[in-house]
């Protein structure tokens, strides 16, 4: 077995990597049959940081066609770039040949890839030092560019000459940013001028990618990161919406600004798509200079019905599913409602009007604002603290929100005699309504007795 000449940085404090069974024995099989392998990439990363991996990836420089006459079941995942699935117990290991790229015609794939004996080589074409590193259970650490170094400096950095990287793959600007939101690093200083400079490459991107990416930062631990994509000039690419923010007027002219107010409010949601989404929005097309309020709360009610707009608008761009931009629509449309008390009527209308399964996120994010905005009115957070505990009352009373749990149905009112169409949808809102007023009205026998008198 001839193993290509790297120098090699392991030391005597070489961290340990345990590697999962199932890579141990695909990397031991490859050898066996007289190549070399590795696990590589985020993996190796993401043990160095002490994280646990979420998947495990090898290099070898055996060919795909070598992989697949190695291993009883192997999936054709990307075989003209040499790649090949390996299931083991179920679970499937990406194996790829070592590879050298072409060059990048579009900006994002490379023309065609050559296959190669040198692991350097291979690490060599990847995005950033701390995922160009691979590992051998025998032979310890290989590290060439140094991402050991760059994860103890906690900084992002590209392989090689970060202009070279962004110009074969402008994703990676992205990447670059979104690697520095979930792991908390800066970027290296050359490799964000070479993002800042190669911005306008990100036209070259699908948009699905992109959102891919901005999914990622937005759910990661530090989604704040998401303002430096704004102050670098990165997002006016993607979401130019967002240069209104860049000489706004913040509220009684005092600081924080509105767009870092944003930017403030996503770290207190949930890591969860569509929170986070709606913290990004929430503040979007608010005139706060040509609003004759200075009262935030006010100004968010005002500028509901653009901000949804525009919101709207931007999801669509960005291609998000539409299950998502409906729900992220909807609960903006709703974020601001204005709840006279906490009285459980109030409340089980207002959980109608939201849906039940929107209406606990509802209240995760009115608290997350006013854990921001409190100062501004703190009389809305003193009430939506009571709302929630009436919310929760009524889910434990079981009490009847929506027309699922509504006791007459509409086969019911077909035979008490109510018209078929219209006037059917039109009985069981007005039943519905009703019963939010006085939840004790939901029984068959007592809206039986009222229905009738609706159907004129």
């Amino acid at each position: 077995m001839s193993f290509d000449p790297i120098q090699k940085t392991k030391k005597p404090f070489d961290p340990p990597i345990a590697i999962p069974k199932d890579v141990a024995q695909i990397i031991d099989a490859i050898e066996a049959a007289g190549f070399e392998a590795y696990a590589v990439g985020g993996c190796i990363r993401d043990c160095l940081l002490k994280r646990t991996p979420n998947d495990w990836d090898i290099t070898t420089n055996a060919s795909p066609m070598q992989i697949k006459a190695m291993f009883p079941k192997t999936i054709d995942t990307g075989i003209e770039h040499g790649t090949v699935t390996v299931m083991q117990n179920h679970i499937g290991y990406e194996v790829t040949t070592y590879r050298v790229d072409g060059d990048y015609l579009d900006g994002r794939h490379p023309s065609h890839v050559t296959f190669t004996r040198s692991l350097a080589k291979d690490l060599e074409r990847r995005d950033f030092t701390i995922n160009a590193m691979a590992y051998h259970p025998k032979r310890g650490l290989v590290d060439l560019f140094g991402g050991r170094e760059d994860l103890q400096k906690q900084i992002i950095r590209c392989v090689g000459d970060a202009k070279a990287r962004f110009s074969e793959d402008a994703l990676r600007i992205l990447r670059a940013f979104r690697f520095g939101a979930q792991l908390h690093f800066a970027l290296d200083p050359s490799t964000l001028e070479a993002a800042r400079t190669l911005r306008e490459n990100l036209a070259k991107i699908s948009m699905e990618r992109i959102a891919s990416e901005l999914t990622k930062l937005l759910v990661s631990d530090h989604p704040q990161y998401f303002a430096k994509l704004f102050d670098h000039g990165i997002l006016s690419m993607i979401l130019p919406e967002f240069d209104l923010f860049s000489n706004e007027a913040s509220f009684a002219q005092k600081e924080p600004s509105l767009s870092r107010q944003t930017m403030l409010l996503l770290p207190e949601l949930p890591k969860d798509k569509v929170l986070r989404f709606v913290g990004l929005f929430h503040a979007l097309s608010c005139d706060v200079i040509a609003c004759p309020s200075t009262n935030p709360w006010e100004i968010f009610q005002a500028t509901t019905s653009p901000r949804v707009a525009l919101a709207t608008r931007c999801l669509k761009r960005l291609k998000l599913d539409n299950e998502t931009i409906k729900r992220v629509s909807h609960l903006l449309t709703h974020l601001y409602d204005e709840l006279p008390s906490s009285d459980p009527s109030n409340v089980r209308h207002a959980m109608a009007a939201i849906g039940l399964d929107d209406f606990d996120q509802w209240l995760l994010l009115r608290k997350a604002l006013f854990l921001v905005y409190g100062p501004y009115f703190p009389k809305q957070k003193d009430l939506t603290d009571e709302i929630a505990t009436t919310y929760q009352a009524c889910m434990l009373r079981g009490d009847c929100v929506c027309l699922k749990a509504l006791a007459l149905k509409g086969d019911d009112l077909l035979a008490l005699g109510c018209p078929r169409g219209k006037k059917l949808g039109e009985v069981l809102q007005q039943l519905l309504l009703l019963v939010l007023d006085d939840p004790k009205l939901n029984t068959k026998k007592q809206l039986s007795q009222i229905a009738p008198k609706l159907f004129v």
